[in-house]
């Protein structure tokens, strides 16, 4: 099938499927774009990896959209960033390869985007609108494939966008590893060839320093995937391993690894176990300047790791009530709710029952206290609702 023709059966369905809005501020920075892309699975030459059927919409796990089974990690080579740059940083984007497609896109004020498909030549009227954090979600497909939006969300705020833990340049990277040994490093290195281009304001910072997440996004770089290559793809055809081999630069050595706090690990210019490494360090998701060769910066630009993906589905969620619930007599924290919700198996099933006898909800009623209670980050913060009451952990 042609791409358009692809395009346009995803928009339809979609349509069908997410046609939402949700009032979240846009950010004020109108620099600051989109970051995304589609992952794409012909499922007539590839399997879907363990746990990625989930339903339309859902969030899938991070596996799905990282996966060295992906017929394309980044379908028709496209970033969102890279579409909505092209389009003067307006919402309103036309994609060429799409067959000129309108789409939308805005950079949200808390950091996660608002994306819709098959909108009019002005993006007043779309058939799919939602808003979503960071994460991996089941878009709709066509019969024999298997497609997903994976956004990394926006850096609106530069204050709590993420920065290195520690940079210590030694022997290791500060940080307890991720105990799931399948979750890895997600990231790619962005290049400016100085005799062509330069560099956007802002991005000539020490070296291991973070910088501007426009540095790692904008129009003007030469490469935003600097050799077509993606820190997943390259710990995965290593077998997972922190210490890989990357052909694509003469067998040079590199370390990575994924941190239980959904950081990195990550150093350059080592030896053939890693034991010594150039810029080693721990890094939180962000831009980075890396090793340069005389007329060029290079970027580092990670979106750190998914170790944590029992955690509840960021969104798309619904909005929050207007009107506080009234305390319960019996409340629960955050970090109970998270339980609950991981032990009844609810990712990608708003529908099902909660396996808790003493609580009446469904896995969406979960995850919407979870979100309308502002857990996101607190595990000991208290959630009164009304819907709580009869619970008892004790």
């Amino acid at each position: 099938m042609a791409v358009l023709g692809m395009f346009m059966v995803i928009g339809l369905l979609l349509a069908a499927n997410l046609g939402r809005t949700a009032a979240v501020a846009a950010c004020s920075d109108k620099t600051k774009v989109p970051e995304g892309k589609w992952v794409f699975y012909n499922l007539s030459s590839t399997s879907l990896p363990a746990g990625c059927d989930v339903p339309l919409q859902s969030q899938a796990p991070a596996e799905c959209c990282t996966s060295s089974a992906a017929t394309f990690t980044q379908f028709a080579g496209l970033a969102f960033e890279d579409i909505v740059r092209a389009n003067n940083n307006d919402t309103c984007a036309v994609i060429p390869e799409f067959g000129n497609a309108d789409w939308y896109s805005q950079c949200n004020a808390d950091g996660s985007i608002m994306y819709g498909e098959e909108c009019n030549a002005d993006c007043n009227s779309c058939d799919l609108l939602g808003t979503y954090k960071a994460g991996c979600y089941a878009a709709a497909s066509f019969p024999g494939s298997k497609i997903f939006m994976h956004t990394m969300g926006c850096a609106c705020n530069e204050d709590t966008a993420g920065a290195a833990s520690k940079n210590n340049s030694g022997s290791s990277s500060p940080g307890d590893a991720c105990p799931d040994k399948t979750k890895v490093p997600e990231g790619k290195w962005v290049l400016y060839n100085l005799s062509v281009t330069t560099l956007p304001k802002g991005c000539v910072v020490p070296l291991g320093l973070e910088a501007p997440a426009e540095c790692c996004t904008s129009s003007s770089a030469t490469f935003t995937q600097f050799a077509g290559l993606a820190f997943e793809d390259i710990v995965r055809a290593n077998s997972n391993g922190t210490c890989a081999v990357i052909p694509e630069f003469g067998n040079a050595d590199w370390y990575s690894e994924c941190k239980a706090d959904g950081s990195i690990g990550y150093g350059e210019d080592c030896d053939a176990n890693c034991n010594s490494c150039a810029l080693m360090g721990t890094y939180k998701a962000g831009c980075y300047a890396a090793t340069s060769f005389p007329g060029a910066a290079i970027f580092m630009h990670t979106t750190g790791c998914a170790c944590n993906g029992a955690s509840l589905p960021p969104s798309p969620s619904p909005l929050p009530s207007s009107s506080p619930s009234p305390p319960a007599e019996d409340t629960l924290t955050c970090a109970d709710l998270q339980g609950i919700y991981k032990d009844s198996g609810c990712c990608g099933i708003p529908g099902k029952t909660v396996e808790k006898d003493d609580l009446n909800l469904t896995c969406g009623d979960l995850q919407g206290i979870y979100k309308g209670a502002g857990c996101c980050g607190t595990p000991g913060k208290t959630v009164s609702d009304r819907r709580l009451s009869s619970a008892k952990i004790r």
